[in-house]
């Protein structure tokens, strides 16, 4: 063989030798660690366990028209049935603090409502007993005002006696 062949030739063999060398070390050598990925960004609180967790506190708390409202959004945002009785309840212990009847025939609605969507024969029982209680209270708030209505009347009646026997 010519020495001017000879030359590339070697060179081709010493740049095979280094290239399966670096191979060969590639594999017998661990790769280098990696760093570890950055860390996935905290997933936003669900929003309505966030409202319901704000109502429970506004209810514990006493403050119940609050509560009606925190409940009302976490049912908006995720129409859950259950939240239904959380809000009649919510209702329901705003008239044991307001006396306003208003909030008691809302109180009524909403536990209704809640009855239909109930998913258990157990809710839909307590749903009935809850609304049961509602009725009774309602219909002695209206014998109530029909006494009231009728003590006035007299009183309005026998005030215009007294002053027709005057005249």
């Amino acid at each position: 063989m010519p020495a001017s062949r000879i030359g590339p030739l070697l060179a081709a063999l010493a740049i095979g030798v280094v290239a399966s060398s670096a191979s060969l070390l590639a594999f017998a050598a661990p790769p280098p660690p990696r760093p570890p990925p950055p860390a996935a960004p905290a997933a936003p609180a669900d929003p309505a366990r966030r409202l319901y967790a704000e109502g429970e506190s506004a209810f514990a708390a006493g403050r119940f028209l609050e509560a009606v409202r925190k409940f009302e959004a976490a049912y908006a945002a995720s129409s859950q049935p259950k939240l239904l009785w959380n809000i009649g309840q919510s209702w329901r212990r705003q008239y044991q603090v307001s006396r306003d009847p208003a909030d008691l025939r809302r109180a009524r609605q909403v536990i209704g409502n809640y009855r239909e969507l109930a998913d258990s024969d157990t809710d839909r029982a307590e749903a009935d007993a809850a609304l049961a209680a509602i009725d009774q209270e309602l219909r002695s708030l209206a014998e109530g005002d029909n006494k009231l209505r009728a003590e006035r009347e007299a009183a309005a009646a026998a005030a215009l006696s007294d002053a027709s026997a005057e005249a």
